[in-house]
């Protein structure tokens, strides 16, 4: 099954905003995952779902919001962030 995960707008983000989520599996050995997205909700990959010998099926993620304040000399975006973090937990079951 998947694991849909969802938070509400903080209203209307300017246009170098975007919310940042992270995904990380609690004493787990999937590593974490994180993505930039300007929608208010994000299905988790099944490459994350625990192997069925893994027990640790509890995760965490985190929503915040970022802006982009730069250019690195590479070309890739330089953010900051610009909103507090919001922290939650979700089982997966099998």
């Amino acid at each position: 099954s998947s694991v849909l995960l969802q938070w509400l707008s903080a209203g209307i983000l300017r246009s170098t905003e975007l919310y940042k989520v992270e995904v990380t599996q609690v004493n787990g050995v999937q590593p974490a995952q994180s993505i930039r997205t300007l929608a208010t909700s994000w299905r988790v990959p099944q490459s994350m779902f625990p192997a069925v010998s893994d027990r640790n099926r509890t995760f965490k993620w985190k929503v915040w919001i970022i802006r982009q304040i730069g250019t690195g000399s590479d070309g890739a975006p330089i953010y900051d962030t610009v909103s507090p973090i919001s922290e939650y937990a979700f089982e997966w079951r099998a």
